[in-house]
């Protein structure tokens, strides 16, 4: 899958305090939906904490235009209350 979600395990943060979203090649807001869903269980599943979120994009291809705007949407009113600070890294096009 072109999307994935996983915790920063980098060892540089408190264990699960990041989630990390990556995407390489080319994409769909299907695939993009499935993991929005991962990532909002597993920031639910860590409140009251706060939850920070990285999005790197730098090994994706062009953000699909089509449907952006509804995913991003729907993605924002479903916002965690205990969602961080969001970090988008290398997003080309629509972002």
């Amino acid at each position: 899958m072109a999307v994935q979600v996983a915790w920063d395990d980098s060892g540089r943060v408190p264990e699960k305090s990041i989630i990390y979203w990556t995407f390489t090649g080319v994409w769909n807001w299907k695939e993009f939906a499935e993991v929005d869903e991962i990532a909002y269980e597993m920031s639910v599943g860590m409140m009251p904490a706060i939850i920070d979120v990285i999005v790197d994009m730098t090994g994706s291809g062009r953000t699909p235009f089509t449907g952006a705007i509804g995913y991003f949407t729907r993605s924002l009113r479903r916002n965690p209350s205990n969602r961080g600070i969001v970090v988008i890294v290398g997003a080309r096009g629509v972002l």
